[in-house]
């Protein structure tokens, strides 16, 4: 005569408690912890934008970086204009001008 399957799936569980009956306070029916879950949704809130800051001048915030943007495309034709290269890369006239700029 076949068992349930009920007897199949508890055995284990059964035989943990008779030898360490500590787990009985750890253990828990898998259903069970799927209705606990569904009954306390993680609650979420939106942060505030973060500040942007660029030496120490407020150019922005995380939401909106049109002000940043700016200031980098400025920054980076002002350092090609005075020929602002990384170093090592001064005398590297194989790469282009651009590429060895510091940025």
């Amino acid at each position: 005569m076949r068992r349930p399957f009920c007897f199949e799936f508890w055995r284990p569980i059964v035989a943990a408690l008779l030898i360490a009956p500590t787990l009985a306070t750890v253990w828990v029916h898998p259903l069970q912890a799927l209705e606990t879950l569904a009954s306390h949704p993680q609650k979420t809130t939106a942060a505030a934008p973060a500040r942007i800051k660029l030496n120490n001048d407020d150019i922005g915030t995380s939401s909106d970086t049109a002000v940043l943007s700016q200031k980098l495309v400025q920054d980076f034709k002002l350092r090609k204009e005075q020929r602002v290269y990384k170093i090592g890369f001064e005398r590297r006239s194989d790469l282009p001008e651009d590429d060895r700029i510091e940025k």
